[in-house]
């Protein structure tokens, strides 16, 4: 007669995942004047909208996201970083028999024994990643959500930025130009510039 035992192994793991998404786009910027001018215009208009100047670009950071702007060439970068902590604990079990009498020495018990905790722990090992990996998924979900929900707020910040260092070049354009006579702005955006040659 044989007897059944049970083998079981368990691992508790804490660890911290971190994902990262982002995203490129490129501001319309006119030449109206030289570009170290615009530049410099345009980081003026940035920093109006809370952008902090870091070399020759300028940065916003909004929780998770971090919105950067290349003042020279108009390039935007948007980077959400997210981490999270987390506590994974998986448990495997298997029953092994031992083999009537006689028939195996306290040794081989224990020899299966000890291959059936190893084959279980590659069992763990293998649990422990797939939780893991969906943890990360739903880390990189959120991460996404948060980049696309400040690209909204973040791209209508931008275009107003842009405009007014646009309306701004086109101020000291004219008066390179000429003697202004009248500037008149309208509530669409729109602005006309009367200039005496």
């Amino acid at each position: 007669m044989s007897r059944a035992y049970r083998v079981a192994v368990s691992e508790s793991v804490s660890t911290v995942i971190r994902t990262e998404d982002s995203v490129q786009s490129r501001l319309e910027i006119l030449e109206i004047l030289p570009c170290d001018e615009m530049a410099e215009i345009l980081s003026t208009e940035l920093e109006k909208d809370g952008f902090q100047r870091e070399g020759e670009t300028m940065v916003k950071k909004e929780g998770d996201v971090e919105i950067t702007v290349e003042t020279k060439t108009g390039r935007v970068t948007a980077k959400a970083e997210t981490s999270k902590q987390v506590k994974i604990d998986v448990k495997a079990e298997s029953y092994i028999n031992e083999r009537g009498w006689g028939g195996e020495s306290q040794k081989q018990f224990d020899d299966r024994v000890g291959s059936k905790k190893e084959e279980l722990e590659k069992q763990l090992q293998k649990q422990i990643e797939q939780k893991e990996e969906i943890n990360r998924a739903e880390l990189q979900k959120k991460s996404t959500e948060a980049l696309e929900a400040s690209l909204r707020d973040t791209q209508r910040e931008l275009n107003q930025a842009v405009n007014r260092a646009t309306a701004e070049a086109l101020k000291r354009r004219a008066a390179q130009l000429g003697e202004i006579k009248e500037i008149s702005e309208e509530q669409d955006g729109s602005m006309t510039i009367k200039v005496e040659v």
